[in-house]
């Protein structure tokens, strides 16, 4: 494997590491504003999971049912 092929797989591994992160962004958001939060709410738990993929992820949906009533 030469340098051309490692920038090559470095550059895909940044890729799906982004939409991995802006997916779970986007879905927290998108449930969140489901659930009930306002624009505000919404936006901090968007910025949350994306910033923090694993836990923010986990801690929405382990707070969610606990702080929106459905």
């Amino acid at each position: 494997m030469n340098e051309n092929d490692m920038r090559v797989l470095a550059v895909f591994a940044n890729i799906v590491f982004l939409s991995i992160m802006l997916g779970s962004g986007l879905w927290v958001g998108y449930d969140a504003r489901k659930s009930g939060c306002n624009r505000a709410e919404t936006i901090l738990w968007a910025l949350f999971a994306f910033m923090f993929i694993g836990v923010g992820l986990i801690s929405y949906i382990f707070f969610r049912n606990k702080i929106y009533r459905r």
